[in-house]
């Protein structure tokens, strides 16, 4: 009996020490939204264009970011790194179609294996189940890195995306108010902080992140973020006029911010989209609110339905 005592009570025991340290890796910022933190183990980072901070995944390496999660994916990086199971040819081939993708995290796929993420898919879903007589190949190159706002996307575009020459490109935005390389440059501060107080549980998590991106929210302010972002765009534009799709993020971008880049799309693009993305609690991880497997299945059908419905993919 008091071996059955002691095996119950150690079981309860594991079981409570498991749910205490799930509870400490439970960091969420506004709205429950959370960010990868930048592991720079895995980056290349050099500055590019000004760019204090740019950064990118090392080519043909494996990318596992933030060690310290419960949730690991295996991120294969090829050899223009991209987060990608296969190399794409510069060259386009007759009769292939290309889709380049931009954002962050939620689009680089973090926390997941690369086969798994929604680009990937997306891409394995064109090819399988849509037959066009103008098409014979399908291909979606993803551009997107965790922590990218819309300058790191514009410069990571003139750096790798250019060369492929992209029919459609699809930029999934999830937070507008980010503007990364000064985000960075105080997460740094206030990680050499954390260091001095040797506060190893809030340099290990995204409080660093998270802190530095609500000093910057209230020094600039939403209307000077906006307009960066708009000045941002623009310069893209310069570069890309082809046909472009804006993806939102339902649970974290309001209507009315959504209408200030569908006016944007309106102006300066004459074939493109916007489309909403919705995912339930079931779709993210437990302890972080990047989509799990099931997420990025949903986003896959969901972006390959719109595609579709909307005839933005010219298949006949």
């Amino acid at each position: 009996m008091n071996k059955k005592i002691f095996l119950f009570s150690g079981l309860i025991l594991l079981e409570l020490t498991i749910i205490c340290y799930l509870l400490t890796r439970i960091v969420t910022s506004r709205n429950g939204f959370s960010y990868g933190v930048i592991n720079r183990k895995n980056l290349d980072m050099t500055a590019s264009s000004g760019l204090k901070h740019f950064y990118e995944p090392v080519p043909n390496s494996i990318d596992k970011t933030n060690s310290w999660s419960l949730n690991q994916g295996i991120n294969t990086i090829n050899n223009d790194a991209l987060n990608e199971r296969f190399n794409y040819a510069v060259d386009k081939s007759k009769g292939t179609y290309r889709i380049i993708t931009l954002g962050d995290s939620y689009t680089y796929g973090l926390y997941i294996d690369t086969k798994d993420n929604w680009t990937e898919k997306l891409e394995d879903m064109l090819n399988t189940e849509l037959k066009c007589n103008n098409i014979n190949k399908f291909e979606v190159i993803n551009l997107a890195v965790y922590g990218y706002d819309f300058q790191y996307n514009l410069e990571r575009y003139k750096k790798r995306g250019i060369k492929y020459q992209p029919d459609l490109i699809v930029w999934y935005i999830t937070d507008p108010f980010r503007i990364t390389d000064q985000i960075i440059d105080l997460a740094n501060k206030i990680t050499d902080e954390l260091k001095k107080r040797n506060d190893i549980k809030k340099i290990d998590s995204y409080y660093p992140w998270n802190e530095a991106w609500r000093q910057i929210y209230n020094q600039y302010g939403p209307k000077e973020i906006l307009n960066l972002q708009l000045s941002w765009l623009k310069k893209f534009h310069n570069l890309y006029q082809g046909p472009l799709v804006f993806m939102y993020s339902n649970e974290r971008i309001r209507v009315s911010l959504q209408h200030v880049f569908d006016k944007f799309l309106t102006d300066y693009y004459n074939k493109s989209g916007s489309l909403g993305i919705t995912l339930t609690k079931q779709d993210h991880f437990l302890t972080d609110n990047h989509p799990n497997q099931t997420g990025h299945q949903k986003i896959a059908e969901t972006v390959f339905n719109y595609l579709i419905k909307d005839k933005l993919i010219p298949c006949h």
